[in-house]
């Protein structure tokens, strides 16, 4: 069964670190900006805030299209993320990285848990949007 939306290259490792304080960090307002929309069944919102050819990578590749499609017939009942990490490439340029706790619910299905999700954010005409998004399950410890 495909999560819903949750959005990092080896050489980010390899960056020095730019971490700033989750309330004056843009980049992880604009990830709450669309958590938030996609709780709230906001998919115009959702829509705005990813480039035209976004892409989201989990146990399959989509496209755009195919992330606001299957984004209607899912509930975020709920979404936790924490331990945010922010690394600005460029001044156009962010990817952010951090674990989230969800649960959700397509039909029938329902998945919760622990997850590790990235989104890269680019600043086109002064509005950030996401380009490419990664959702993996999160390890047992």
């Amino acid at each position: 069964m495909r999560r819903t939306l949750y959005f990092l290259p080896a050489a980010l490792f390899l960056l020095p670190p730019t971490l700033m304080a989750a309330q004056q960090d843009p980049i992880y307002l604009q990830e709450i900006k669309i958590r938030t929309a996609i709780h709230a069944h906001d998919l115009a919102t959702v829509e705005s805030l990813l480039a035209p050819g976004f892409l989201e990578v989990e146990d399959t590749i989509s496209t755009r299209d195919q992330v606001l499609g299957f984004l209607k017939s899912c509930t975020v009942n709920s979404f936790a993320i924490h331990s945010h990490q922010t690394r600005m490439l460029t001044p156009d340029i962010a990817i952010i990285v951090y674990p989230v706790q969800t649960d959700v619910t397509c039909g029938s299905d329902k998945v919760s848990g622990e997850f590790n999700d990235s989104t890269t954010w680019v600043r086109h005409s002064g509005k950030w949007q996401a380009v490419l998004h990664t959702n993996a399950v999160a390890a047992k410890p």
